[in-house]
């Protein structure tokens, strides 16, 4: 069974409830009214420090205010963080390895700690993808960048070649070794016409609304 098997079947599971004494109920309870009052207090020694200090709305006070903000915050969750790791780590040790003075609640964590490591698994996983999907994403961004700035320095050389075709449609050429030269670059143009329509077609560009390129995509190729 993989781990994506044992996730699901231990979703359709029913919960299974902790045998919990008084006692260890008890001292539950006693944990997390302590923490809302340390938390209490820490709001209360924050508003008096606030009404007692001088005001100062300039921004440089104000960042000073979000910097010691964040820095409390990330000492209270830390120094809370550290407390609950000190407390579990010797139950979730007992009950990983089986030890002998393991009392029957800290075996009764095992199906929990197994289910912990199975979500933080699939977690792992699920982040691992998204990064995966988000890293696929810049790529696509940075090539449609890529072919979009390609496409303008393609355009601005269509226009150029265009502004040369009205230039050689309005000269009268009376024909001889330069006619000759003007019949075969207007092979070429075709050529280049052909492949250019596509590309401006396809390019962003509001070639409607141009003439130049209008022509270049919608008029037909003359032999003249």
């Amino acid at each position: 069974m993989d781990d994506d098997e044992r996730m699901d079947d231990a979703e359709d599971a029913p919960e299974p409830q902790l045998p919990l004494s008084e006692d260890e109920r008890l001292v539950l309870e006693l944990y997390d009214k302590l923490q809302q009052i340390q938390l209490e207090i820490a709001i209360v020694d924050a508003q008096k420090a606030y009404q007692s200090a001088p005001t100062d709305d300039s921004p440089e006070a104000l960042a000073a205010a979000q910097e010691a903000l964040l820095q409390a915050r990330s000492k209270y969750k830390l120094r809370n963080d550290a407390v609950e790791l000190i407390v579990m780590a010797n139950p979730v040790l007992k009950a990983v390895h089986g030890g002998t003075n393991a009392s029957p609640i800290e075996r009764d964590l095992l199906p929990y700690i197994v289910k912990r490591d199975d979500a933080a698994v699939q977690v792992a996983r699920s982040a691992a993808q998204a990064q995966k999907s988000r890293d696929a994403l810049t790529d696509v961004q940075v090539e449609t960048l890529r072919v979009c700035r390609r496409n303008v320095n393609l355009t601005s050389k269509l226009f150029d070649l265009a502004g040369q075709l009205k230039e050689r449609k309005a000269v009268n050429w009376d024909g001889g070794e330069e006619a000759l030269r003007v019949r075969d670059e207007k092979r070429k143009w075709r050529a280049v016409k052909g492949a250019a329509s596509g590309i401006v077609a396809g390019s962003g560009v509001d070639w409607v609304s141009d003439e130049a390129l209008r022509d270049m995509v919608l008029d037909p190729e003359d032999d003249d």
